[in-house]
């Protein structure tokens, strides 16, 4: 079962390549490289439809493969609808693997067996 992810915007930088640099806070669930936002949600515009593939993530002067949640960081997002990001915005997805559960109590990411 796929998890809902959501990052809230604080600022970006745009990048030559269309990859955006995302500044901002992980919700409740923890972001691993290869999440896809696909709605991003502002107080002006409403609830806009998205593709944003998460490409990299750092925090605290490191790359890492995981955000979790509640923690401050920087996603690289590219694909459809990046130039719609601004401030104030949220961004809305379904995390990738679907064999992971994510637990935001714990703030780990473990791996299900059947």
């Amino acid at each position: 079962m796929t998890a809902p992810i959501e990052f809230i915007v604080n600022g970006f930088v745009s990048g030559f390549s269309g990859e955006q640099r995302v500044i901002g806070r992980c919700g409740d669930v923890s972001i691993r490289i290869g999440d896809v936002f696909d709605k991003l949600e502002d107080k002006v515009d409403g609830s806009k439809s998205v593709r944003l593939e998460v490409l990299a993530i750092q925090a605290y002067g490191r790359s890492l493969q995981e955000l979790g949640f509640g923690m401050t960081g920087t996603v690289n997002v590219c694909g459809e609808g990046s130039e719609l990001i601004r401030p104030s915005s949220v961004l809305l997805g379904t995390t990738a693997d679907e064999s992971v559960s994510r637990d935001s109590a714990s703030n780990s990411a473990t791996v299900q067996h059947a």
